[in-house]
């Protein structure tokens, strides 16, 4: 399938322009289901990937150091289990370490301590350690892309990792990171799991397509962690339950007496995580911007300038019959990302409104320049798109029929 061929030489990184233009009439630059595979060599060799940022990776693999814009160095260390089987590629287990805000050698501590803290049945297990010693420092803005580049460094690597497994933990202070990332970056990982950490405020609406598992002690009181966690599990059980045990897969865990330290029950966590895979495009995408705003989850993609916390976007896919449901969006302005594993694309493909109102009935093109872009903004981990439809908030209310 040319998804795989793509997904094994692309590039994520960071769009910086503007993004095509949807055009009622036939682009310049669209080109057919046949001639996919050559204009993908061309865009990809000639106008996006460079092999110094291969070797980039390779070197930050060597060094086991990764540099992200906006925070210091990041330091990982990594173990190998099992023999890399001609069949399966290795999954990747990112593991996050507590601590926090205190002392740079006991943050040190907490990160040798995570490195060996749990085992894999077969797989890649890495540890980052955190570029600061703060409370918060699993979830400031640069941690997205810190995790982004984690998994980069590993798949542009001899190791060739899967992607649709690409797992995410952490304790403590990891575990209050993983309530973050995995609400703010669902479409990244296959499954997550938390352990001993605080929600905060964050909302769970996010994890309608990512199993999420919740470790908690029952005397753990600090914070309030016991009781924060025992209401997102109820939390989680009503969200399950409205969407009609169609989303939100969860498993919660509050662990007869003990404290912080859950003696390592929850390492039972790896072998439920791992039974999951990534669906990267789930037929329903309910996403809601958290504190750190991201331009796009899954299949939709929006100006980053231009969102808030809170804006929401819902919207339905049914592959089958080329259709798009657009129940909600905030933004002025939704891109709908498209690509030959989600609908025939040499068909009509029908986007409506809430109430069935007609928004888009037509065809859409592969182009160049939507390759490109898609290239830069959602690259080898999130996949590429060479089609869009934009949605702009008017259509929803002036739709005809």
């Amino acid at each position: 399938m040319f998804l795989k061929k793509l997904l094994s030489a692309a590039l994520f990184a960071v769009l910086l322009g503007v993004h095509p233009s949807f055009a009622d009439s036939k682009p310049s630059d669209a080109f057919s289901l046949q001639e996919l595979d050559a204009v993908y060599d061309d865009v990809f060799n000639n106008s996006y990937m460079k092999e110094e940022t291969l070797s980039m990776y390779r070197q930050f693999l060597s060094n086991k150091v990764i540099w992200v814009g906006g925070a210091p160095q990041v330091r990982f260390d990594y173990k190998v289990f099992g023999k890399k089987k001609d069949d399966m590629d290795y999954p990747l287990y990112i593991s996050l370490h507590g601590g926090g805000g205190t002392l740079p050698e006991i943050n040190d501590q907490q990160w040798e301590n995570q490195i060996s803290l749990y085992q894999v049945p077969y797989g890649i297990y890495v540890a980052p350690r955190a570029p600061w010693n703060e409370w918060d420092m699993w979830f400031k803005e640069p941690v997205d892309r810190i995790i982004e580049e984690i998994v980069k460094v590993f798949y542009y690597s001899d190791y060739e990792i899967d992607l649709d497994r690409v797992y995410l933990l952490g304790y403590s202070a990891g575990g209050d990171g993983v309530w973050r990332l995995a609400t703010r970056m669902p479409d990244a990982f296959a499954a997550a799991s938390m352990m001993a950490g605080h929600p905060g405020d964050v909302s769970l609406l996010n994890l309608y397509n990512l199993p999420f598992m919740v470790w908690v002690g029952e005397y753990d009181s600090a914070y309030n962690r016991n009781t924060e966690c025992a209401a997102r599990i109820r939390q989680l059980s009503e969200l399950r339950e409205a969407s009609g045990n169609d989303g939100y897969i969860f498993s919660g865990n509050i662990v007869k007496g003990k404290g912080h330290w859950m003696d390592l029950e929850d390492k039972a966590a790896i072998e439920w995580m791992s039974q999951y895979e990534r669906d990267q495009y789930p037929p329903h995408v309910v996403w809601r911007q958290e504190e750190v705003l991201r331009n796009h989850m899954y299949q939709l993609e929006v100006d980053v300038k231009q969102a808030r916390r809170g804006d929401t976007a819902i919207v339905d896919f049914d592959y089958e019959n080329n259709r798009i449901t657009v129940h909600r969006s905030d933004y002025d302005i939704l891109y709908i990302n498209i690509n030959d594993d989600m609908f025939d694309m040499d068909k009509k493909i029908t986007v409506v409104n809430d109430s069935g109102k007609i928004i888009f009935d037509g065809i859409v093109y592969r182009t160049r320049s939507q390759l490109l872009h898609s290239m830069h903004t959602y690259g080898g981990i999130y996949g590429f798109y060479p089609g869009v439809i934009v949605v702009r908030k008017a259509d929803l209310t002036s739709a005809g029929k």
